[in-house]
C-alpha cells in the first residue's frame, strides 16, 4: 500500500488528470515543472502492487498505463531471457540483481485488466503464470525482503517480536515458525528463509537449553566465588543472573525433572521467604529515610519505583501482613486505603461546597472534569445502594442534585434567568441585544437558547416568544450595532475633531477595531455614504494620511537638527522609502527629494 496521506494523492491525481488532458499523455518528465507529480508517478508505476483497491480502480478507469510501452518491452525481453535460461519464469524474491524483474512480474499480474491482447499474447508465449502470486503472495515476498534488510542492518534474522521499527515483522516470523510446525509452509519458503539464517521453533528451543546452561554454569562459578547464592545478593552483583534465579523460582512447576536435580544439587532455595524479612526491613528502612526527608510516605513511582510498588503491595495486603508490621508502618504514618479514600472523598466534597458558593447552584460542568466525574460516582454509589449514610445526608443537606432531579433543578435554574433576562429586556427595549454585553452571565445564557433552539422544550420556546426573543441575530441585529458603533465614531470625531480612530485605542478597542474593519469590508451605499459624510478617512486615504505624518515628523526632527534614532518607526519608514522608491508615484519621489530624505 502507498503509504501517503490521502489528501496528498487525490491532489496529485488531479494534477495527472489536468496533465493528461493538456497533453494527452501520462508520460510526466522530470525535467519538467513539476518534479514531485513526476516522483509520484514513477513510483506509482514501481510498485503498483501498494496501491489501495479504490485508488488503483480509479488510475485504470483514468486510462493510466502502468508501464510505458518501451520499458515494458525491454523488461519483456529480460523475462523472456530468463525463461530460456530457466525454463520457467518465476523470479526468486531474494536476488537483488533481479528486483525489478520480480517486481515487474508481480505488476503483470496486478495489472492484466489494462495490457494490451499483443501483451498478453506475448506472455502467454512464455507460458506466464497469471495465478500463482497472489496478493498474498506478494505480501509474502514484502515481509520476506524486511527479514534481508533486517540481516543486513543487525548480522542476524532473530527479529524480537515486539521490533519497534517493524512490529508487523516480528508477527510474520513468529508465523512462519508456525505455518513450518504444521507443515503448511511450502518448501521453496523454508529453502528462502534458511539463507537468512531464520531459527525455526527446534533453534528457538536449543537457544533456550543453550542460554539455561550458560546460567547454570554462572551460578555455580558465582557460589564458588561467593560462597551463597542468595537471591537477593545475586541481584545485586549480577542483575541478570538474579533476574534468571527468580524465574525458575516461578516455574519451578514447570522445570523439567534434570533441570529440579541440577539446581537441587547445588543448594537451589526454591522459596522467596528465605529473604523475604531481610527484604522488608531493606525497604522499611528506606522509607523511614524518605519520610524524614519528604515529611510524608507518599512515595512517587517516579522518585523511587521499588519502595513506592513495596508500599504499595503493603498497604494492599494489610490484613495479610503481621500486626506488628502493620503496627511499624502506622508509626510512620503511612494511610491505608480506607482513609486515604475517605481524605479524597472529604476534599472533593470540599470542593462541591466552593463551587456552589462562587456559582450559587451545583451543575458542575463537564469541563471541570474530575469533580465532574465524582459527582456522577455519588451518584451511581446511591442507585446501587452502596454509599454511606452519612455522606448521602452530607451531599443531600448542601443540596445535591441525585439522579433523576436534575431536570427538574435546571428547569427551576432556567426560570430564574428567564425572568432576570425580561427586567433586562424591559430595562433596555427592543435594542437589549447590544447591552448584553455588560451582564457576562446573561450573555451566556442569551447565546445558549440560541445555539439550542431546536432542542429547547415547547415551554421555553412559547415563554421567549412572548416576550418577541430575538432568535434571528443575522441582519436587524448586526445593522443596530453598526449604528451604535457609529454613534460612537461620532461622540470620538466631536471629542479629537476627526475620525481617525488609532489601531490601539485603550479608550475604547472595540471601536479601533470596528473603524479599521470598515476600510476593509464590502459596505452598503447607505452606510458609505453616512462614513464619509462624518470625514471618515477610507483605506487609501488614511495610508497618504500617514505617508503624509511621516514626511511633517522628519521636518520636525531635520528643524531641530537632531538626527532620527535609530529602531524607531519613523527610521523603519525611511529605510522602506529609500528602498522602494522606484516603485513610488511621481509626485511622492519629487515630496522625498525635496526634504532630502533620498
Amino acid at each position: 500500500m502507498v503509504m501517503e496521506d490521502l489528501k496528498v494523492w487525490k491532489e496529485n491525481f488531479r494534477k495527472l488528470k489536468a496533465y493528461h488532458q493538456k497533453y494527452g499523455s501520462f508520460d510526466v518528465s522530470s525535467e519538467g515543472n513539476d518534479k514531485q507529480l513526476a516522483r509520484w508517478v514513477e513510483n506509482i508505476r514501481k510498485h503498483p502492487e501498494r496501491l489501495p483497491a479504490r485508488s488503483y480502480k480509479a488510475l485504470v478507469q483514468l486510462g493510466f498505463p502502468f508501464r510505458t510501452s518501451t520499458d515494458w518491452n525491454s523488461m519483456f525481453s529480460k523475462l523472456e531471457n530468463f525463461y530460456r535460461k530457466h525454463g520457467h519464469i518465476y523470479i526468486p524474491p531474494d536476488e537483488p540483481a533481479l528486483e525489478s524483474l520480480f517486481d515487474w512480474t508481480t505488476n503483470q499480474r496486478l495489472s492484466k485488466s489494462v495490457l494490451t491482447a499483443a501483451q498478453i499474447q506475448k506472455l502467454n508465449s512464455i507460458q506466464f503464470d497469471w495465478e500463482t502470486r497472489t496478493h498474498k503472495e506478494a505480501q509474502w515476498n514484502e515481509m520476506y525482503r524486511a527479514l534481508v534488510d533486517f540481516k543486513k542492518k543487525y548480522g542476524h534474522a532473530k527479529v524480537p517480536q515486539d521490533f519497534e521499527e517493524n512490529r508487523a515483522l516480528g508477527s510474520w516470523v513468529s508465523r512462519q515458525r508456525s505455518s513450518k510446525t504444521r507443515n503448511i509452509l511450502t518448501p521453496e519458503r523454508v529453502k528462502l528463509l534458511n539463507k537468512t539464517g531464520f531459527l525455526w521453533k527446534e533453534d528457538i528451543l536449543k537457544m533456550r537449553e543453550d542460554l539455561w546452561d550458560k546460567r547454570y554454569k554462572e551460578l555455580i562459578q558465582y557460589k564458588k566465588t561467593h560462597g551463597h547464592i542468595d537471591r537477593i545478593q545475586v541481584r545485586k552483583d549480577h542483575f541478570q543472573l538474579g533476574l534468571w534465579i527468580e524465574t525458575q523460582m516461578k516455574g519451578q512447576g514447570k522445570l523439567s525433572l534434570q533441570r529440579k536435580k541440577k539446581l537441587d544439587a547445588i543448594g537451589f532455595a526454591w522459596e522467596k521467604e528465605d529473604f523475604a524479612e531481610q527484604r522488608w526491613e531493606e525497604m522499611y528502612t528506606q522509607l523511614k529515610a524518605y519520610k524524614t526527608k519528604h515529611g510524608h510516605c507518599q512515595v512517587k513511582q517516579r522518585e523511587n519505583f521499588k519502595l513506592a510498588v513495596w508500599l504499595q503491595r503493603n498497604k494492599r495486603d494489610k490484613n495479610k501482613i503481621s500486626a506488628e508490621k502493620r503496627k511499624r508502618l502506622e508509626q510512620l504514618s503511612v494511610k491505608w486505603p480506607h482513609e486515604l479514600f475517605h481524605e479524597t472523598w472529604e476534599s472533593m466534597y470540599r470542593e462541591l461546597k466552593k463551587f456552589k458558593t462562587e456559582h450559587k447552584h451545583l451543575i458542575v460542568p463537564r469541563t471541570a472534569a474530575r469533580l465532574y466525574e465524582w459527582i456522577q460516582t455519588q451518584k451511581r454509589l446511591k442507585a446501587e445502594g452502596r454509599l454511606n449514610k452519612t455522606r448521602d445526608q452530607k451531599l443531600t443537606a448542601l443540596g445535591f442534585i441525585w439522579k433523576g432531579e436534575a431536570g427538574a433543578q435546571k428547569l427551576k435554574t432556567w426560570d430564574v434567568m428567564y425572568t432576570r433576562f425580561v427586567a433586562f429586556k424591559k430595562k433596555h427595549g427592543t435594542r437589549y441585544h447590544l447591552k448584553l454585553k455588560e451582564d457576562a452571565e446573561l450573555d451566556e445564557w442569551v447565546r445558549l437558547q440560541l445555539h439550542s433552539k431546536g432542542k429547547l422544550s415547547p415551554y421555553k420556546k412559547d415563554k421567549l416568544n412572548a416576550i418577541d426573543f430575538l432568535w434571528d441575530r443575522s441582519g436587524r441585529y448586526w445593522d443596530e450595532r453598526w449604528e451604535k458603533m457609529y454613534d460612537a465614531l461620532i461622540i470620538f470625531k466631536n471629542k479629537h475633531g476627526h475620525c481617525d480612530v488609532p489601531q490601539k485605542y485603550p479608550a475604547n478597542q472595540s471601536l479601533a477595531s470596528w473603524v479599521n474593519g470598515q476600510r476593509m469590508k464590502k459596505l452598503s451605499a447607505e452606510k458609505k455614504k453616512k462614513l464619509t459624510a462624518a470625514g471618515f478617512s477610507w483605506k487609501n486615504e488614511i495610508a497618504e494620511k500617514r505617508w503624509q505624518q511621516r514626511i511633517d515628523e522628519f521636518l520636525e526632527y531635520k528643524k531641530s537638527k537632531k538626527p532620527v534614532p535609530h529602531h524607531t518607526p519613523l527610521y523603519s519608514w525611511i529605510y522602506q522609502q529609500r528602498k522602494n522608491f522606484k516603485k513610488l508615484s511621481p509626485d511622492k519621489k519629487a515630496v522625498l527629494q525635496r526634504v532630502k530624505i533620498v
